[in-house]
Order: structure tokens, then C-alpha cells, then sequence
């Protein structure tokens, strides 16, 4: 009887170990099964969250969609932020941009770069968007392949300091008045015949209309603060209203249809003299200058050079040798260089 009762408490505890074992089991089953879920879990937060770091790329991408790659390109040297990198409100940083690309691409997105200061364009481009960019001081239009025929949009650019349009089809100047504060104008090769619209624009200190259809220059006699002046190949007929501007410096008028130059000899502080491919024949109005460091006759009528032998600071003199019958009196002078070629000023 006792032997059975020991086999029977044996058999017990051998059945109570098996269903522990197996609670074991199940609880460790169960502990895996969490485990993973919850890795799984993870998993699937990390993937939303690149799901939407990509989502939130593409989108900031796609704002620059139709931006140019030329343009983009620009931009992003501008502003040290990588293509992929760019977002609209980063068009707000751009403070220069240069436009070259020549695939008539779609440049809308200037109008976005409200900050802008400077823009340089050679290129066919629609200039349009520029009309709304009130801060820009430095606008270049070179070569634009087409002529423009409307420069409505200068009329909200009061601000511009410095403007310069080149072979762009250019002929009438009436927008212009409004550009009080512009310093620096050029129009070179285009088809300008009045000077008038700027005749009221006293801030200008640097004026080039080479190779345009001018013809008077008697709107020029109020621009008292101009320093630099170049009007080559003009059909002007009367170039004394020069001889107002008295704080010139640089004075270009190679190619213009003129016999005398005696409407300079009161511009004392001429520094640079360029009369190349004229009738003049005379440099008696010349003696004055004493500021005179510069002077090209190449191509003129002048057979003597001995008004300029007291020009004391004349260091660079461009002739044709075989015309200025005198020129070696002037060889030995100190300090003068004389060429039939082109030097660059020092």
C-alpha cells in the first residue's frame, strides 16, 4: 500500500513538471510573439517616417520643377545649397544671378527672387518677370538675339543704379525718366536716335551710345556730372554741347562725322581723348588739357603733333606714323609712349 502511494506522489509531481514546463514554453512563445510585433512595428514607423522624409523631398523638389537646370544650376552657386537641396523659400536668397543658357528657357521663377540685385542676362528670355523685382540696382541685357520692343518693366525699377542694354534692338527712350537715380547707362549697338527722355537724369556718371543713330546731342548739355562719355559711329552733326560737360574725364567719339574738336579746349580735366577715324586735322585746342594722359588720331587728317609738345602728362599717344610727318619730335619725351597699335591704359 505504501509503494503504491509513493508511485502515485512520484507521478504527480512528474505531471506537475510537464505542466509547468509547458507554461513555460507557452509564456516564452508569447514573449516572442510580442518581440516581434513589435520589432515589426518599428519596422513599419521607420519606413513611414522615410516614406515621408521621401515624400517631403520629391515635394520640395517638385516646387522647383519648372526652374531650368541651367538656372537651377545658378542659383545654387549662388546661395551654397546643393540642387536637391532647394527650396522656394531659398529663391528669396538669391542676390545675383547670371541667365546664358541660349534654350529659350522658361525663367517665370525670377519673379520669386524678390531680393534680387543684380542680373545679368545674355540670352532670349522673357523679360516680363522682371518687372517685379523692385530691388534689383544692376541690370545687363547683352545680346538678347530679338529686338525688345517694350521696357514697360523699367518703370517700376526707379531704384536702378546701373543699366546696360546691348544689341537688343533698342530705339525709343521713353520709359527712361523715371531713372532718377541711375549712374551708369549704356546702349551700345542698338538703334537710339533721341537723347531726350534722359536729358533730366543728373545722377549719370557714365553714359556709352556707341554705334546708334544719334544725331543731337543737345539733350547731354544738362548731365553736368558725367565723367565718362562715348559715342562712336553717331551720326552727330553738332558735337559743341560736349564742351558744357566740365567734369569729364573720359571722352570717346572715334567714327563721328566731325571736322574740329575745339569744344573740348575747356574741359580741363579730360584725361582720355579718343578721336580715331574723324576729319579732324587740328590739335591747336588742345594745348590746355594739362590733365591730358591719353590720346588716339589714328586715322584722321592731323599731319602734325607740336600743339601737344607741352602736355606734360601725356603718356600714351596712338597715331599713324606715316601720316604725322613731326611724330619723332616727340619720341625722346619722357615718359611717352607712342604706337600705331592699341595700349592699354595703365
Amino acid at each position: 500500500m505504501a509503494e503504491l502511494e509513493e508511485c502515485e506522489f512520484f507521478r504527480k509531481i512528474s505531471t506537475d513538471k510537464r505542466l509547468m514546463m509547458k507554461k513555460n514554453y507557452l509564456l516564452l512563445f508569447l514573449t516572442f510573439v510580442l518581440v516581434g510585433c513589435q520589432n515589426e512595428m518599428d519596422v513599419s514607423k521607420q519606413n513611414k517616417d522615410q516614406t515621408q522624409s521621401d515624400i517631403q523631398e520629391e515635394v520640395e523638389i517638385a516646387e522647383n520643377t519648372n526652374i531650368p537646370a541651367s538656372l537651377l544650376n545658378e542659383i545654387s552657386q549662388q546661395i551654397s545649397v546643393p540642387i536637391e537641396d532647394i527650396t522656394e523659400g531659398d529663391l528669396l536668397k538669391v542676390k545675383s544671378i547670371n541667365i546664358t543658357s541660349q534654350n529659350n528657357d522658361d525663367v517665370s521663377a525670377l519673379s520669386e527672387m524678390k531680393n534680387l540685385e543684380s542680373l545679368y542676362v545674355s540670352a532670349p528670355i522673357d523679360i516680363s518677370s522682371i518687372s517685379e523685382l523692385n530691388n534689383l540696382k544692376y541690370l545687363y541685357l547683352m545680346n538678347m538675339n530679338y529686338p525688345i520692343t517694350k521696357f514697360d518693366f523699367l518703370t517700376s525699377h526707379e531704384q536702378l543704379n546701373t543699366l546696360d542694354i546691348q544689341n537688343s534692338g533698342i530705339e525709343d527712350l521713353k520709359e527712361f525718366p523715371t531713372l532718377k537715380k541711375l549712374e551708369s547707362l549704356s546702349l551700345v549697338n542698338n538703334q537710339v536716335q533721341d537723347l531726350a527722355p534722359i536729358e533730366n537724369l543728373t545722377s549719370l556718371e557714365v553714359l556709352d551710345i556707341t554705334n546708334n543713330q544719334i544725331t543731337s546731342l543737345s539733350p547731354l548739355e544738362n548731365l553736368m556730372n558725367l565723367h565718362s562719355l562715348s559715342l562712336d559711329n553717331n551720326p552727330i552733326k553738332d558735337a559743341t554741347p560736349i564742351g558744357k560737360l566740365s567734369s569729364l574725364l573720359f571722352l570717346s567719339i572715334n567714327g563721328i562725322p566731325i571736322d574740329s574738336i575745339e569744344f573740348v579746349q575747356e574741359l580741363n580735366k579730360l584725361e582720355r581723348l579718343q578721336i580715331s577715324d574723324t576729319e579732324v586735322s587740328d590739335l591747336s585746342s588742345l594745348v590746355n588739357l594739362k590733365s591730358l594722359s591719353y590720346l588716339d588720331i589714328r586715322n584722321t587728317n592731323v599731319t602734325s603733333i607740336k600743339a601737344l609738345r607741352e602736355l606734360e602728362s601725356l603718356h600714351i599717344l596712338l597715331l599713324n606714323k606715316d601720316k604725322v610727318k613731326d611724330w619723332k619730335s616727340l619720341e625722346n619725351k619722357a615718359g611717352l609712349r607712342i604706337s600705331e597699335t592699341v595700349i592699354l591704359a595703365e
